[in-house]
């Protein structure tokens, strides 16, 4: 088994309580012991005793998309209060994922695949938006044991083919959106703080991908076993459903179909 990596995380700066909605105290510096087994991204357990949040949940990313040492940090919630996050600095970067990476570059063939289409229209002039992807099949497949689901196949062919690894602090594309990289992937209760009763899914089966204009409204896909099973959902002032699978969600995307918002 892999050992694992403890790391010691120095809150910085622009901490908040979602419960809240004002910004704490920024919290002393702790420690986190990275579970081996989570490839996707940095995510682990607090070890600081003493400290308000040992013992909790957390996940760790990469702030910029050259290496800084100054990440995102999301505190899972814990009994006394519900999550918190801001900003934070690591001395050195962790091991996994990788970053040795290369943009992506469209199919000489005419795209089929939404990924490939998705990809055709990243990498042209008129929509152009770097995307680099430096991982695989293992953490795609980390993402979905973590929240204890099944990927729908196009959606999982998108993860694996197209989506940024690391996230790239809220660029967007040319229709004004920010597709997430596969360390930003969330459950719906995880980074809205509660369920959607609208929507009648399983939010910690439901996973956001992407949000528009700086997080008006963001989509999700359903993965949680049922009749929902792939559909894409918005969540905004009316939440629901927009469409059947990714599939349709990326064909009628490209078309710039203003249901979908």
């Amino acid at each position: 088994m892999e050992p694992q990596q403890v790391i010691l995380v120095a809150p910085s700066r622009l901490w908040r309580s979602r419960d809240f909605g004002h910004e704490p105290p920024i919290p002393g510096p702790f420690s986190v012991r990275l579970d081996p087994a989570i490839s996707h991204v940095w995510a682990g357990v607090i070890h600081e005793p003493g400290h308000e949040f040992d013992g909790q949940s957390v996940y760790l990313s990469q702030r910029q998309k050259e290496w800084t040492g100054e990440i995102n940090v999301e505190v899972a919630p814990a009994a006394q209060h519900g999550y918190f996050s801001g900003y934070g600095h690591i001395h050195s970067r962790p091991t996994k994922p990788f970053i040795d990476g290369k943009p992506l570059r469209p199919s000489p063939v005419k795209p089929r695949a939404p990924h490939e289409r998705l990809i055709a229209l990243w990498a042209g002039p008129e929509y152009a938006y770097n995307r680099v992807v430096t991982h695989g099949t293992a953490e795609v497949a980390s993402l979905a044991a973590h929240y204890g689901v099944r990927l729908p196949d196009d959606f999982r062919d998108y993860l694996i083919h197209a989506c940024s690894t690391f996230d790239d602090g809220g660029d967007m594309d040319g229709f004004g959106n920010a597709w997430w990289g596969l360390e930003r992937i969330r459950s719906l209760i995880e980074e809205c703080g509660e369920a959607e009763p609208s929507l009648a899914l399983a939010p910690m089966k439901a996973l956001l991908f992407a949000d528009t204009l700086i997080w008006c409204t963001a989509w999700g896909i359903c993965c949680g076993e049922g009749p929902d099973f792939g559909r894409i959902f918005l969540v905004s002032d009316r939440n629901r459903f927009v469409a059947d699978s990714f599939t349709e969600f990326v064909t009628r995307y490209l078309e710039d179909d203003k249901a979908l918002y």
